[in-house]
């Protein structure tokens, strides 16, 4: 999956491919997902179930959604910038191999909106992440097939 968006005056574009996978491996030493998953995992946990469950008071979601919004916020904080930087890097990279370094790429621009632009990018990644199609339900292996 490729997404352009435009940062600045400059159109980037981003490849959401197991490639870029591999690229911020080989450039930082570590899985992308081991900062990535973690980041999902403490979003979730800092949403407020009740916002889901059909509050009637108006009043009580949007304070419900207020809160969740800045338990959400606190949770990104705690990511490093550079770590999401670098993921936002590898993802361009695998778009266009032609790019430099990242400190180079992001002196590069003279405004870098970055949770603006991992806003934009996290549907992207989800998408990449999540099959489209149905996960058959374990079929028994010949071995198996054979004991019955």
């Amino acid at each position: 999956m490729i997404k352009e968006i435009k940062i600045g005056d400059k159109d980037v574009k981003f490849s959401f491919g197991l490639a870029s996978f591999y690229i911020y491996k080989n450039q930082f030493g570590q899985d992308a997902m081991t900062v990535i998953l973690p980041l999902i995992s403490d979003i979730v946990n800092a949403l407020d179930p009740k916002i889901f469950l059909g509050m009637t008071k108006e009043e009580d979601k949007n304070e419900a959604l207020f809160e969740a919004a800045r338990n959400i916020f606190d949770e990104i904080a705690r990511v490093e910038i550079t770590e999401l930087a670098d993921i936002i890097w590898a993802f361009a990279k695998a778009a266009d191999s032609e790019i430099p370094e990242p400190m180079k790429w992001y002196a590069s621009f003279d405004e870098f909106p970055i949770y603006d632009v991992g806003k934009e990018l996290l549907p992207c990644l989800y998408e990449s992440l999540i099959s489209k199609k149905k996960i058959p339900i374990s079929t028994p292996t010949e071995k198996e097939a054979k004991k019955e």
